[in-house]
């Protein structure tokens, strides 16, 4: 029996003791016994969830855990603490869903020490489901969220918000129905607020979050493009780095084999106005030609590869991946290798 359900039923233990008194004043003591068991095994038969995670938990019921999200949600550094969330589960539990070696990188070695939340949860019948776990430990506190796909399998993680982070910026995280995840840092100054947003999406391509939009007021040393797959092996005949500028550019890098491809997109047109960035991977036919189409996404955009170019063009809508003002049409060229200095 979990801790939750004993104090529950001590409860009413308590109760209907107090209404023994009154009953025993009335000579009616033997009616109060069977009243007694009869209550008292309703309440031990009660079928509430084991917050424990000594008994096995159906999926079903471990959404059940946490409210849903149907409209925006903001969430601050400074509020992590101070919400009032009562309800309580143990890692055991989390595990039977998230592997320990995902947990880890909230918990760190010390994962007792820690408080868990169950907070919201954004999902639908035969498409991802997310849950967001809140960590406590003392007063340190930090937001994560969990992906699992239509079958109901963990797929990916990542961290929203921490409030142990120490500078001069103020920091949030507006959480959308669809959802996107936007972090935002500010800095106030008697002149300016600096700010820098950055939205995240799932993307079931790779099981991974990809930045789907990027938009900030401060220095380009401060916002430099941080290339995810940069160091990745470029053997193959279309792998290398395809540059208009340096904050408009394709990065193509080998895949399993010598006609897959990894590739990471970034445009910033109009000034900074509108910003995207796309990860993903594709299949290069003998011709050079290839497009990103994932199922679900209505985002479809075409690839034509020759020795010292790629032509990118915009199909489908791809509103969710970029800036509305602006489209991921462009050519790129190749850059050549730099050669290692002796």
């Amino acid at each position: 029996m979990s801790a939750s359900l004993f104090l529950a039923n001590l409860k009413i233990i308590i109760e209907v003791w107090a209404c023994a008194l009154f009953l025993s004043e009335i000579k009616t003591m033997r009616y109060f016994i069977l009243i007694f068991f009869f209550l008292f095994c309703i309440a031990c038969g009660n079928d509430d969830i084991d917050l424990s995670g000594d008994t096995a938990l159906k999926i079903e019921n471990f959404y059940q855990l946490f409210t849903p999200i149907s409209n925006s949600k903001k969430i601050a550094d400074t509020g992590l603490l101070h919400a009032v969330d009562t309800l309580q589960i143990k890692l055991k539990l989390l595990h039977q869903f998230v592997p320990d070696s995902i947990t880890i990188k909230a918990t760190g070695k010390k994962a007792d020490a820690y408080t868990i939340y169950p907070l919201g949860y954004i999902g639908k019948e035969e498409q991802e489901k997310y849950v967001l776990i809140k960590y406590v430990k003392k007063q340190e506190a930090s937001l994560w969220v969990y992906v699992f796909g239509s079958n109901n399998q963990y797929k990916a993680a990542m961290k929203l918000l921490s409030n142990d982070v120490k500078d001069k910026y103020s920091r949030d995280v507006l959480i959308t129905p669809e959802p996107t995840f936007i972090s935002n840092k500010e800095k106030i100054t008697t002149d300016i607020t600096y700010y820098t947003k950055v939205a995240m999406a799932y993307n079931a391509a790779d099981n991974s979050f990809i930045n789907v939009m990027k938009d900030s007021n401060e220095d380009d040393d401060e916002n430099m493009v941080i290339n995810p797959i940069d160091t990745l092996p470029k053997k193959n005949k279309y792998s290398g780095d395809y540059v208009k500028d340096k904050r408009n550019f394709i990065c193509v890098r080998d895949g399993k084999n010598d006609s897959t491809y990894q590739f990471f997109l970034h445009i910033d047109k109009k000034n900074g106005d509108c910003t995207g960035e796309l990860k993903s991977g594709f299949t290069i036919n003998k011709k050079g030609i290839t497009a990103y189409k994932e199922g679900g996404d209505p985002c479809v955009i075409n690839f034509t590869f020759s020795s010292g170019s790629v032509v990118m063009l915009e199909e489908g809508s791809c509103g969710n991946r970029r800036g509305m003002d602006c489209l991921f049409d462009d050519t790129f060229k190749k850059q050549k290798p730099q050669k290692e200095k002796k």
